[in-house]
């Protein structure tokens, strides 16, 4: 493949641990990452404008949300725009009643939603690390869901392990070894591409309308 291609919506880049799917989503945030991790076309994929990059985890410090969703400059107050801006993203994803509590006192699951509402106020263009691992299947399908009612707006890019989200996705990008396997649309994923993909069977099932993907596990 010649070019890698992000587009509008929701964006996933799948691959086994070590692929590169990190080092990619903060060489599309600009930022600086190690050479030799990623092969072309990956290598020489140009940073997207106004792309936000959020790690995978949200500091678990004892700073209000609103500090932290402010804090961009200590020597100078925010402006009531700043402070608009922030509201209105935390709003957005329904967790605006946190806006005085400490970030430590907030399940991971909170903390995740509060990680995207900041990276909202940056641009149109969320790169997400791994924005459900570690949460429980309630807060995974909060912080999913928000991710697809972003996409409806803004471009979001969310590299990942959990295949649930994969039918609610509009492009699938797939690496491996630092280079782009495949990328094409979630209807044309099939079994034996993820096989190749992870190196373990899957078989595909169905369920509310949707295709689903699953290790094929014999006992």
């Amino acid at each position: 493949m010649s070019t890698l291609e992000v587009r509008r919506g929701l964006n996933l880049v799948l691959g086994p641990n070590g692929a590169g799917k990190s080092t990619l989503l903060k060489k599309l945030a600009g930022m600086k990452v190690p050479d030799g991790i990623l092969s072309p076309p990956l290598s020489s994929a140009s940073p997207i404008p106004g792309a936000t990059y959020l790690p995978p985890e949200v500091p678990n410090s004892p700073i209000s949300v609103e500090r932290f969703m402010l804090a961009e400059d200590s020597w100078y107050p925010p402006s009531r725009e700043e402070v608009e801006v922030s509201r209105k993203c935390l709003s957005e994803l329904g967790v605006l009643d946190l806006l005085r509590r400490r970030l430590d006192t907030l399940s991971s699951g909170e903390r995740r939603l509060v990680g995207i509402a900041k990276s909202m106020t940056k641009g149109k263009t969320l790169l997400l690390d791994e924005p459900t691992s570690n949460l429980d299947p309630s807060n995974a399908f909060i912080v999913a869901r928000n991710m697809v009612e972003l996409s409806f707006s803004r471009t979001v890019v969310a590299a990942t392990h959990d295949l649930s989200i994969l039918p609610l996705a509009n492009w699938v990008i797939m690496i491996k070894g630092g280079k782009l396997m495949d990328q094409r649309t979630p209807q044309e994923v099939e079994g034996d591409l993820l096989t190749t993909l992870y190196g373990v069977k899957f078989v595909e099932v169905e369920g509310a309308g949707r295709r689903f993907f699953v290790p094929s596990i014999k006992l």
